[in-house]
């Protein structure tokens, strides 16, 4: 059975290996070889290390048997059109390539979402790649919707170009309502 805990920086080895893994797999044709050819576990793992250390992103990690498997990060919405303390944004979602499909990523975002929620967020948005349908159609299925904002990034020395997708996480949101019935066919 799959075990959801917060990460702490013991997990810095393993989180580097999922996150390695996954971006190459994910990315594989929609990103520059040279910015995958970066994501080695040695060099994530430095960086995992010192990001553990410091406050302000809740962090979530799903486990199998004593390994850990994916993740989770998320915090204050970074997007200015978002009213700081109103919206929450999930900042990564990842599990093993070997280990997608099996509901593992729908249990860490649900954890995510909750948290968030406990912490007073009503509004939860996702940045995605736009060429990445896999993605978008995980954050579809799960009741997040485009929301027309669109923004460039450069990885690897080339532009990308990423969508937002959003939910209402609060359903004392006057608003949820309405999202949620724009949803339904």
């Amino acid at each position: 059975m799959p075990r959801l805990r917060r990460l702490t920086p013991s997990d810095a080895a393993d989180l580097a290996l999922v996150e390695s893994a996954a971006w190459r797999t994910a990315y594989a044709d929609l990103l520059p070889r040279r910015a995958l050819d970066r994501m080695t576990p040695s060099a994530l793992e430095r960086r995992w290390s010192l990001r553990l250390q410091k406050k302000g992103e809740l962090r979530w990690g799903i486990r199998l048997g004593s390994r850990l498997v994916g993740y989770s990060t998320a915090g204050f919405c970074r997007d200015r059109d978002m009213e700081r303390g109103f919206a929450a944004e999930i900042f990564e979602l990842y599990i093993h390539p070997r280990l997608q499909g099996r509901g593992l990523g729908k249990e860490l975002m649900a954890q995510a979402w909750a948290d968030l929620e406990r912490h007073g967020f009503r509004w939860g948005v996702v940045w995605v790649l736009e060429a990445n349908d896999a993605a978008r159609r995980f954050y579809e299925r799960r009741g997040l919707h485009h929301d027309g904002e669109r923004r460039r990034l450069v990885h690897g020395g080339e532009r990308v170009m990423t969508v937002r997708y959003c939910r209402a996480l609060n359903r004392l949101d006057p608003f949820a309502e309405e999202s949620a019935a724009e949803q339904e066919p």
